[in-house]
């Protein structure tokens, strides 16, 4: 078996390899709260870590159509022109004062609305 172009897409399919094992991981955490006894939630939570670090590795690195997925994907990410730092900050700021006001406001209609109701003996 021979990796499919490679030293082509190494991060994102670095990264997705990584992402794989977390979920992995994360399944294997889970599962190993439904066994019981000594070594059994172990082997099961090592298996399933290691099925899915397995399974990711070959999608990642030996599978044609979805290694071809992830080396376009860097290349098209190297294509994109990222704001600065300090505009993105701006940005979020702005969005994040929108939100708590906007949600302020919502707040303040509902809760006059709910006054008027209840002056009308409706609610």
């Amino acid at each position: 078996m021979q990796i499919y172009k490679e030293g082509q897409g190494t991060w994102s399919r670095t990264i997705t390899l990584i992402v794989s094992v977390a979920i992995g991981a994360l399944m294997a955490k889970q599962l190993h709260g439904y066994f019981s006894g000594d070594i059994a939630p172990y082997v099961a939570s090592g298996a399933v870590l290691v099925v899915f670090a397995g399974i990711g590795g070959y999608l990642c690195f030996f599978n044609e159509k979805i290694g071809q997925y992830l080396i376009e994907t860097q290349t098209e990410l190297k294509k994109v022109s990222w704001s600065p730092w300090g505009e993105v900050v701006n940005a979020t700021g702005v969005v994040l004062v929108t939100v708590i006001v906007m949600g302020a406001l919502l707040y303040g209609f509902d809760q006059a609305l709910v006054l008027v109701l209840r002056l009308a003996g409706v609610y």
